[in-house]
């Protein structure tokens, strides 16, 4: 039922919560969801104002996931159906990052948030992550 190998994505997110894990199973026939971005945004939901969540990637997902989704979220909260595909357009569909594990293929994504000091070796830069017994003397006599 998951159609997985169709997802244009390089970024998803393992539920690993019991109750959530089913919600989305019965909307992908599994419990990993393709999100937008390795990234977390902050959003605010009922019950939990100012959470991180991954946003679920709705370009990746078919038109038939997407009435899964729709069906469900009106009927988990309660909603009119409409009123849940107008908020979707309007909003997008948060995935608190709460019991997730988040996974990318997106090396390029990766390698760009890594710090540029770590690429190359750099003899003071190693002096301050290792210091030397020297250093540390030094410091505790600026400190006295």
């Amino acid at each position: 039922m998951s159609e997985q190998r169709e997802w244009k994505t390089t970024a998803t997110v393992t539920v690993t919560d019991p109750v959530r894990k089913a919600f989305w199973e019965g909307i992908f026939g599994g419990d990993t969801v393709p999100i937008e971005s390795i990234l977390p945004v902050r959003v605010s939901v009922p019950g939990n104002p100012g959470a991180d969540a991954y946003m679920l990637d709705l370009e990746s997902i078919t038109e038939e996931q997407r009435g899964r989704l729709v069906q469900g979220l009106a009927r988990k909260f309660g909603l009119d159906e409409a009123f849940v595909e107008a908020e979707i357009d309007r909003q997008g569909v948060p995935i608190l990052c709460e019991h997730v594990m988040m996974m990318s293929t997106d090396y390029g994504q990766i390698a760009s948030m890594m710090d540029d000091e770590y690429d190359d070796y750099d003899p003071a830069f190693d002096d301050r992550l290792f210091p030397s017994a020297e250093f540390w003397e030094a410091e505790e006599a600026a400190d006295a």
